[in-house]
């Protein structure tokens, strides 16, 4: 166990320090049908997903697109904003209670008229963040990794409820997946991915995504 977690900081040393292969490579789908945004966020240590929202109050084309966006971490650090060094290690290289967090971000999705790729600059100016990344995936991947992931959050619900932190924004519910270097926002994020049909491969112990063409 302590060689396994002295390999695990020296990984983590050498992702953070040298970029050694730790970054995510995504390959978007070639052609989808009934194309809709969604954007993967960067916020230097640690990633987030934005979802689409499409429903009656959606009727108006012309309004923007409601997006909803889910974080996976560690209930302590993330959830409850203990974020001092040793709750940092803590977190890193022993198993710990996972967390989802969830907030709806109304009209920073794409209008009719905007491509896809244009809301990524708003985005990042409305969260003051380091990077998003806008990728196209079929609207029905998108709905079906949504209804997945609220589904997650309310049976979350079902053990407390969620806890909002002021400080990134996020209502946050004890998940039923543990949280540990093998398992981070990163993982999940690339796991959402690949559900909404891109290539996302990679040992993501950092937050780098890097997106590339297909063959």
């Amino acid at each position: 166990m302590i060689r396994f977690r002295l390999l695990a900081i020296a990984l983590l040393l050498g992702c953070s320090v040298y970029g050694l292969g730790c970054a995510t490579r995504i390959t978007p789908a070639a052609a989808v049908e009934h194309p809709v945004a969604v954007y993967v966020v960067d916020y230097g240590r640690h990633s987030s997903l934005l979802l689409p929202v499409h429903d009656d109050e959606q009727a108006n084309l012309a309004s923007r697109t409601t997006l909803r966006e889910y974080s996976f971490g560690d209930w302590i650090y993330y959830a409850q904003d203990r974020d001092s060094i040793r709750d940092g290690a803590r977190a890193m290289l022993w198993r710990s209670s996972g967390t989802l967090g969830r907030r709806e971000l109304p009209g920073l999705g794409p209008a009719s008229d905007e491509a896809p790729i244009e809301p990524a600059a708003r985005i990042e100016r409305v969260l003051g963040v380091q990077r998003v990344i806008p990728l196209v995936v079929s609207r029905e991947a998108a709905s079906e990794l949504l209804a997945t992931l609220d589904q997650r959050f309310e049976a979350g619900r079902e053990r407390g409820e969620p806890l909002a932190n002021p400080v990134v924004g996020l209502d946050f519910v004890i998940d039923d997946r543990h949280y540990s270097l093998g398992r981070h926002c990163n993982h999940e994020v690339r796991d959402w991915l690949n559900a909404l049909g891109a290539d996302a491969k990679g040992t993501p112990l950092v937050s780098e995504f890097k997106v590339v063409e297909g063959d």
